[in-house]
Order: C-alpha cells, then structure tokens, then sequence
C-alpha cells in the first residue's frame, strides 16, 4: 500500500531553505497545509539538494536544483516536452544517491521494530518499555484479550521489516526513478522499504512506516487468514519444499518458476516468518499440505471489539466513495454473471465489504499512523523542519489535486491529500513542532475499552477449507 507517490525525494533542503512563518499572533493560528510549504513556493521555489545543509539524497551534486511540481508532472507523464531531458539529466543524478549505507538501513529498520513496540503499547494503554507492557503480553495474559485486541498485537509482534532493492516487485519501477515508497506486503507479512525511502530523513521513514503499520492492524489486515513458515532457517525450509517435488523448488537458473516456488523464495528472501491470506487459497493449501507453511489457529478476526468508533468513523466519512463504486461496478458485475442488479450488487459487497474498501482502509492506516507517529515526534525532538519534511510528499499531493480537472487522484483508493495531511497535523505533538494548533480531527483514533474474555478452548478453533479461489480481486479499488 502505497505511502508516498511521486513527489518527496527533493524536500528537506527546501524547507529548509525556505520555512513556512505564521503570523504573529496572541494565539497559534490552526494548523493547515500551509505550515508545510504553499503550493507557489512548491512550484516555483528551486530546491537545490547540494546546498551543504541537511537533504534526503547525502552528498547531491552540485546543480542538481528542480521546481518541484514541473518535475514531479514530467515524471507522471503530465510535463511539457521541454522538461524531457531535464528529467532524465536529473533522474540519472538522483538515482547516485539513492543506495543507503549499512547503517542508513539498520537504522530504518530498527525504527520499524521500535515504532512497533509503541503500537503495542498503545493498543493496550501502558507505556512503551514498561513492566505493564511485558506483563500484558505473556501467553497467558494474551489468551484473556478480546480477540481483536489479541490478534492485532500477535500481528505486530510477528511483523517482519525489510530495506529491498529494484529486485522486489513493489520497489522495481520506483527504484528505476529514485523515488521513495515503502508498502505493507501481506502475502509476506512484511512491511517493504525502497532504497530511496531509507536515505531520507529520519521523520520521513518514521511517517512512512506509522502509516503501513496502520494497515497491519486494520480490519482488512486481521481479517487474513495467518500461515507461519515451518523449517528452523531457510534452508531448512527450502530442504522441505525440495522433498515435496520441483514445484516448490526456486531457482534462478530456471526461466520459468510455479506459483508455489516463487511465492515461497521471495518470503525467505526477505526473512519472513509468516504469510497471510485469505480463505480457501489453493496456493496456500499447496505449501500447507507440502509442509512447508502451518496453519495458525484462531489467527483472524472482523470483530470491531477494539477499533470499533475508529473504523465506524473512517466507514462513514468515505460511504460517499463506496456507495460511487457500487454504482460503477454493479452493472458491470450483473452483465459479467449473468445475474439481476440485486445480486450483482450483494456480490460486490461480499467480496469488498466497507471496511475493506481502498479508501476506506487508507484512511484507516493514516489515523492510526499518524496518532503513532506523534507519540514519536516529542521523544525524537524532532524539528519543525524534520516535520516539514516528513509530510511534504502529502503536501505536493495537495496542491497537485488542487488544480482544476486534475485526477492525480483515485478516489476508489486514497483519501485526499488534504484529508492525510489534517491527520498528521491533528496530532497535538506534530502541531507543537510546527508552532500551531491542531484542528479538530474529523476521525480520532480512539481504542474502545473490551472486557476480558475466556481463554480460547481448542475445541473453539477450526480450520479454514482448502479449495476455492485464491484472493478475489475486486472492482472496487483496494489498494496494496
């Protein structure tokens, strides 16, 4: 699930060089999307990335200055003609600072683990790296939780971070431009970070990992099925595909690889340890019965137990843009099967229910990340800069969508920049930083109080059928 488009990779020595001042007043003004930077400064404002201060990209060459917007349309195919070389020319230097050190990458991913940790304890309302918090996660103590709250920490604690290269699918084209993105795989039960995500700013990573995080613990994440990959290492693991036949056998000599086989290496490869997916999928069964993959009982959930007015919320304030799907995609539906406009439309929401819906599970990701990200903005001391920095691709988005007929945006999948932007913003340690108010969030993340339930008996658990279809792919604009 995408966090970032095309526009972050130039920011932190422009805002730098050119910081947003609020008027001075007896009070803070309210935060709004011009405490990041305004749209004219955006488009017209050289960001020169070698100017000696701070920047994303360490060590930019001199000259390497851009107009942020002209570059980034040029880049989505939206530029004039005369931009055309200047983006290849840029394009060819940035891509020189897009490999992180050793250091850049164990730091990125140790974040990932703190920044987890911290969703743990905020779920349970203790303090991160407390006696609380150790004591509420025995196997004991977990087998009491309401289900919703017991299977979102288990996710989290099985969460796996990764920095990967052009070689993952995810990061293969962003890498080919130098742009920075980062994504929540389930199929791997990993959270993915491009190279070029990793060279930026500290704040900037932190944002972008807040926001996949959101996406393990929603109702589309815990509503997976969860496998964990048998073997001690991976050898151990590909020695026990190997028994099972060729077919679950990877190797890159080979120009063709089955389902199976690919699926199992790219998990191994990132140090997976757990798989997700949904009901009744074939590929899945195929490893289970192989051996490779065991099924984890009793490990998901649709239950609102824990985040019932978050999800509520985010449900009605994006029912607009489902309701527009239903309407697009249900004669399309009833013309494909054949049946009346009743039933195409019922089978539309089986398979993409509100909660799952595109937009409806970012805007999910942002209230949650941004609500963690700010618990992390007054530990860190992180500077208004830093901020700026951190959420400046939200704000290229902003102003981009706010030109007449732009459709940069697909509204099936991604809330408004504004709206992502006014959640980070609402965070009253983010608006701190910036030197404003926070406004009034529109959906505040919220954790409802769940009473206790009974340890979960054996007898209570089933497994899920091994035939049907694998992942239904919907019209109805999910987003990864």
């Amino acid at each position: 699930m995408k966090w970032l488009l095309f526009a972050a990779a130039f920011a932190s020595a422009f805002l730098l060089e050119f910081p947003v001042v609020l008027a001075a007043s007896a009070k803070p003004q309210i935060c709004t999307p011009e405490v990041i930077a305004t749209c004219e400064q955006l488009a017209n404002g050289p960001i020169d990335l070698a100017k000696g201060q701070p920047t994303i990209f360490k060590g930019a060459k001199p000259g390497a200055i851009v107009n942020t917007l002209p570059f980034i349309d040029s880049f989505s195919g939206k530029g004039i003609d005369k931009a055309t070389e200047k983006t290849a020319r840029l394009s060819s230097q940035l891509l020189e600072f897009t490999n992180p050190s050793q250091n850049q990458i164990e730091s990125a991913e140790t974040l990932g683990r703190t920044l987890r940790d911290r969703s743990v304890a905020l779920i349970l309302g203790v303090p991160v790296n407390s006696t609380a918090l150790k004591e509420m996660t025995t196997p004991s103590k977990m087998k009491t939780m309401a289900p919703e709250k017991r299977i979102a920490i288990e996710r989290l604690q099985s969460l796996n971070f990764k920095v990967v290269d052009g070689r993952n699918p995810f990061c293969r084209i962003l890498m080919a431009e130098g742009i920075p993105n980062a994504a929540y795989d389930e199929d791997r039960h990993s959270i993915f970070l491009c190279q070029g995500m990793v060279s930026q700013t500290e704040a900037a990573v932190a944002s972008a990992l807040a926001h996949e995080i959101g996406h393990v613990i929603s109702p589309a994440g815990t509503s997976l099925l969860q496998y964990r990959i048998k073997g001690a290492t991976p050898d151990a693991t590909r020695e026990i595909a190997r028994s099972c036949g060729e077919n679950f056998v990877y190797s890159e000599q080979d120009s063709y690889h089955t389902e199976e086989s690919e699926y199992l290496n790219l998990a191994l490869e990132v140090g997976s340890k757990n798989v997700l997916a949904t009901r009744n999928s074939p590929l899945l069964s195929s490893l289970e019965n192989c051996g490779v993959l065991e099924y984890v009982d009793d490990s998901s959930t649709t239950s609102t137990d824990v985040f019932k007015s978050s999800r509520a919320c985010v449900e009605k304030e994006n029912a607009p843009a489902y309701e527009a799907a239903l309407a697009k995609y249900t004669p399309l539906e009833a013309e494909q099967k054949k049946v009346s406009a009743q039933a195409a439309r019922a089978s539309l929401m089986n398979r993409m229910p509100a909660w799952k819906f595109g937009v409806t599970s970012e805007d999910f990701a942002d209230s949650f990340g941004s609500k963690l990200f700010g618990t992390l903005v007054s530990d860190m001391k992180w500077t208004a800069a830093d901020i700026r920095a951190a959420l400046v691709a939200y704000r290229v988005s902003s102003c981009q969508q706010a030109r007449p007929g732009d459709r940069s945006r697909d509204e099936e999948a991604y809330p408004s920049a504004d709206t992502r932007i006014a959640h980070a913003l609402s965070q009253p340690s983010v608006a701190k930083a910036l030197g404003c108010e926070p406004p009034t969030p529109v959906c505040d993340f919220k954790f409802d109080a769940t009473k206790p339930v009974a340890p979960i008996s054996p007898a209570s658990t089933s497994k899920p059928p091994s035939n049907s279809s694998r992942k239904a792919t919907s019209s109805g604009g999910a987003s990864k």
